[in-house]
């Protein structure tokens, strides 16, 4: 998820300069991948998975070659992350602004100026680019131009990243409410009220919205009516975003515990201790459950138990959340280090230090890794 970053400095005037290098457990099923697969969303998809199965350029034989392809700088910090669709990245910065990049290239597409920071992910689907922004607005843009289709306005600044389903958008905000939007019109359909703020990015899966809420509870809701299925105490509070399976909804808490939670009761299946508060987004995968914490760890937990699998030290506290594709998990670091783990011991397979921190969880599509930092730029890594 998009942890709360308190401010630190603002932007006026967006400045975008290019600089390019030339190289040298179980889930539904899903289709077959097409040519270019599109990520469209914070987590991939709707669930929240964190994975991107159809990866197949990348995979241990080959990822020591990732180096560069290109960078680009932004006015600020970026903690947002990218979306890939169509072959364009877009992503949002603390400079007020959303970006929209060729994903070969970096070269600009287009930037929209809104009134605030951007740590929002973009969701980009059939055209359109649904965002929201500390101007205390939802947000959503022409995929080609920037150009704004509608903006409708919440009650305080929004960081979490939009989810999609049948027709209806879903968001929360700061001003403790989960809102379900008409998702072509922006209209407000319905608004939950939650007992805190709320910077968890919701998952949907069959007509259900999940969420994680300041006021110490993980949250089941009517995807159509706004209307609560169930509610799950936690020790403290939920950050985190849920990845919701079949059998489990994963989320962690600032308690430093990570929960697996029944998805029709939200009754408690286990609870796995890390050393540090959680707000990373879990990644499950091949029986195994993937999550960073504040104690400078990554772990794997068992998905079915909950027991410890592994434990491994990256470096400072971690925002972000792991991903994985290509048979590897991918993880970025608050000492600036982006990692390829191997999934079965957490073993280093590859890393590289961009020199600063990194808060954007990685997007690792089409033999590329993507991902913001706090030095304003985005960056693309292949072969």
């Amino acid at each position: 998820m998009i942890a709360r970053i308190a401010a630190r400095r603002l932007w006026t005037t967006p400045l975008l300069v290019l600089v390019l290098f030339a190289p040298g457990t179980a889930r539904a099923t899903r289709p077959a991948a097409p040519a270019a697969v599109d990520w469209m969303k914070f987590r991939f998809d709707n669930v929240n998975s964190g994975v991107n199965p159809f990866e197949t350029t990348l995979n241990p034989s080959n990822v020591q070659n990732l180096h560069i392809k290109w960078m680009v700088q932004t006015g600020s910090d970026i903690t947002s992350s990218p979306a890939v669709v169509g072959g364009v990245l877009y992503v949002g910065s603390w400079d007020h602004s959303v970006y929209a990049l060729d994903a070969d290239t970096g070269v600009p597409v287009w930037q929209k100026v809104t009134g605030e920071r951007v740590l929002s992910s973009p969701t980009v689907v059939n055209g359109v680019v649904y965002v929201a922004s500390f101007d205390d607005s939802v947000y959503a843009l022409d995929a080609t131009n920037g150009n704004t289709i509608w903006a409708t306005p919440t009650r305080n600044w929004v960081e979490s990243s939009p989810a999609l389903w049948n027709g209806m958008l879903f968001v929360a905000s700061v001003d403790s409410g989960v809102y379900g939007l008409n998702q072509a019109t922006g209209a407000r359909v319905w608004r939950f009220r939650m007992g805190s703020r709320s910077y968890s990015s919701a998952a949907v899966r069959n007509g259900v919205v999940y969420i994680g809420s300041r006021d110490k509870n993980v949250y089941a809701l009517g995807a159509m009516s706004g209307q609560m299925r169930w509610k799950s105490p936690t020790i403290w509070w939920v950050d985190s975003s849920p990845d919701v399976t079949d059998t489990s909804v994963y989320i962690g808490s600032f308690d430093h515990r990570l929960y697996a939670l029944n998805p029709f009761t939200g009754a408690k299946q286990w609870m796995g201790v890390t050393g540090g508060e959680i707000d990373s987004t879990p990644a499950v995968s091949g029986g195994a459950v993937y999550v960073q914490s504040a104690d400078g760890k990554i772990y794997s937990f068992d998905a079915t138990t909950g027991a410890l699998r592994w434990s491994v030290p990256i470096g400072g506290e971690m925002h972000s959340s792991p991903t994985i594709a290509g048979g590897m998990v991918f993880a970025t670091s608050a000492t600036g280090i982006v990692y390829a783990l191997d999934p079965a011991d957490g073993s280093i397979l590859w890393s590289y230090d961009v020199g600063g921190s990194i808060r954007s969880s990685p997007t690792v599509v089409n033999g590329m890794v993507y991902f913001g930092a706090d030095d304003g730029k985005v960056y693309a890594f292949g072969l």
